[in-house]
Parts: C-alpha cells; structure tokens; sequence
C-alpha cells in the first residue's frame, strides 16, 4: 500500500521517508521484508538485473513498482504488451514512419564502410547500388548497431540463450504467454535467467505450438568449442521450465556498448540487446540515444497529430488468452516489456521526426505507451497490433 499510495509532490504519503536519501535496502528494512520477497519485488516487479539498487536511493525503487501495478490494472492480467505476428512487425513500423517523413528503408543492403571528413565527423556509407557497383550516400549523422562498428565499441559481457519450440504452454496455468524471471539469488547464480513464452495467439507460431526463450549472462569461455553443453549448464534452471522439447538453438554472443557518445564522430551507436526479455533496458538505451543525437530528453508525455497519419482498422488488442479487446486509450504510462514497441517505435519516432506521430502504430519508448491520435475522420485511430502476456514467476 505504501508504494501504490506514494506521491512525490504530496509528503503525506512519505510516511516521512525521504527517499531520496533512504536507499532501497534500507527501505525494505524499515518494512521488514524477508530476502526471497526483497529478490522478487527487485528482480521481477522493478526488473532490475543486480542487486545494486540495494545500495541507490529508493526513489527509483518505488516508482518502478507503482509502474508495474498501474500497468497490471491497464489490460487486465498482465503488464507488458507484445505484437501481433512478432517482434518483425517493429521494422514495418519503423519503415512506415521512415516514409511519412521522407526517408528511404532499403532491405538486405550491405554497408562496405563508413566515411568520415577531414574533421573525423560522418559523412556517409558506402553501399552497393541497383547496378551492382559501388554508391555513397551521404549524411550529416549516422545511427547504427555495435555490430557495424566494432573498432569504437567494447564488450562488456556475453549473453547465452535458447530458443525452443514446444507444443505445450509452460506455465502451470496453462497460459498463451508467459513471462518468468529467476532472480539469481533464488537460483545461486550470479545473473538472473529470463524466461519467455508466446504462442499462436500472438500470431508469432502456429496454433498448436510454442516458441520459449531462455537466456542469461554467462562468463563462460568455452561456448565456441561446445556451445549446446555450455548452453544447458548455464540455462539448466530456466530450461527444467520448459518440459519436453520438440526443437532446440542455441546461441551467444558479446554485448557490445559504445566508447563514445557519438557527438564527436557524428557516429551514434546503440548497445547491444542484453540477456533480459523484457525490453527495459532497451527502451533505457533508446532513450538515451535519442539524447545523444538531439541533445535533449525524449519527452513522450505528449502525442502530436499528423494529417498524414494513416487509418488502421485493425484497431485491437489481443489478451493472452486470445480474446479480442475494444481498443481502450491509454493516458497514463502503461508498461511495455518484452514489446519491444518502446524499442523499436521509439527509435522510429526519435530519428525520424522527433515528435509522435506514426502510421499504423503506437509508439512506445521507456515506460510510456502513448495514443497517437489522426484528426477527425477517420473514425479508428491508428495502432500497432498489439497483444498481453501474463507474467509468473
């Protein structure tokens, strides 16, 4: 009741805690809370990824957990939204948006390098043209992946994951999706693992099937030579979740963080996806980048119109159990986890035109989920396909 009754601008709801002097542990302390709830309200409901918010200001801490209930009283059962048919559904948002304001979205196009001025600031790439010989197109900025820029980037950890196809849910109830978080106290790990279930009520399998994801930090140094051994040592405890197995992939790979801001070079480069499946971290870094490449804070309090703003018909939600939702307008801050909506839409909206308007979709970027809203008519507004997921641990 604390967290949920906690105003910042109203110290009556303080109980004379100043959080921002009184760290989390401390917090946690004056509540009397045993350590397995302590892991479970840090982990799953705050989703931080350590245990060193024990020792930052509760502030935080607290705002965290009040966004998480508000978002579980939004859409039912679940806090976190996901899309229709997949997380590909977020490069044709993102391409969409690129053709409202202008700009071109070209597939499967290599980049041979980057250029850069005299000054050492981006000037362009070069690419291969529709004639097959070499074409530059050239830029004032250039925003990209760790992965094209490897010499001005450093690795700081290295994530394993699995990725299982079942034919059967993995939850005890028998729910569509699910979302389950082994903090890594409760499994005497040092990282947590992340579990991830969705289904063919996400249009993201077919009706029947399951896709699960697995996945952690590792400091392993032998996944190359036997990455299927490694793989199962690490993931043993998020795997046992899973039950049988029709298929299994495993995977890994380092993640990659730039060692400049970008304001230098003009080069701006995200970090690499981290071992969570919920995106917060995600949407933490494209808030950052949007900072980087425009020198202020991404505000998305605030919806602006488009007259050219397309119309969607297909103006639903789906909840985890599959049944089609009226689509309801969300006004206050609701939680977009392994939806990567916050990622992708937000880099959409941040690079293309630093506003918030985006056809046939919403967009989403840190906690916020924010209505984009086409004058009037047409009569449905636009909306990214979106669908719930229940979450368990």
């Amino acid at each position: 009741m604390y967290v949920q009754d906690y105003e910042v601008d109203k110290p009556t709801t303080h109980k004379g805690y100043d959080l921002n002097k009184l760290t989390a542990k401390e917090l946690f302390d004056k509540f009397g809370l045993e350590k397995g709830t302590i892991d479970f309200i840090g982990h799953a409901l705050a989703l931080y990824d350590s245990d060193f918010y024990l020792s930052q200001p509760a502030l935080e801490l607290v705002d965290r957990c009040k966004l998480y209930g508000e978002s579980l009283a939004r859409y039912g059962k679940s806090p976190y939204l996901y899309p229709l048919y997949g997380l590909g559904e977020l490069p044709q948002a993102f391409a969409r948006l690129a053709a409202v304001y202008g700009g071109t979205y070209m597939l499967n196009k290599p980049i041979d390098r980057v250029v850069y001025n005299e000054q050492g600031a981006a000037c362009g790439v070069v690419s291969v043209g529709e004639d097959g010989k070499p074409a530059f197109a050239r830029c004032k900025q250039i925003v990209g992946d760790p992965t094209y820029f490897r010499d001005r980037c450093a690795a700081k950890a290295k994530v394993v994951r699995c990725i299982a196809v079942l034919s059967h849910p993995i939850t005890p109830g028998n729910e569509a999706s699910s979302q389950i978080i082994l903090p890594q106290n409760q499994i005497g790990r040092p990282n947590d693992v992340y579990v991830f279930c969705v289904s063919g009520s996400h249009c993201a399998a077919p009706d029947g099937k399951y896709v699960a994801l697995v996945s952690s930090v590792t400091t392993r140094a032998d996944l190359a030579e036997n990455l299927a051994r490694s793989a199962n040592e690490e993931l043993k405890d998020g795997l046992k979740l899973l039950g049988k197995v029709d298929a299994c992939f495993y995977d890994w790979y380092e993640v990659l963080e730039p060692m400049a801001d970008g304001r230098a070079d003009a080069t701006f480069i995200s970090k690499s996806y981290d071992a969570t499946s919920h995106f917060e971290q995600t949407t933490e870094d494209v808030m950052d980048l949007y900072q980087r490449l425009y020198g202020k804070p991404l505000d998305l309090s605030k919806t602006v119109p488009c007259s050219r703003l397309a119309c969607c018909p297909r103006a639903h939600l789906v909840t985890a159990d599959g049944v089609a939702q009226p689509r309801r307008r969300v006004a206050s801050p609701a939680r977009v986890g392994l939806a990567a909506a916050a990622a992708g839409l937000a880099r959409a909206v941040a690079l293309f035109s630093g506003g918030a308007c985006s056809p046939c979709s919403q967009y989403a970027g840190g906690h916020f989920y924010s209505d984009v809203r086409a004058p009037s008519p047409p009569p449905h507004t636009a909306t990214l396909r979106t669908s719930l997921f229940t979450t368990s641990l």
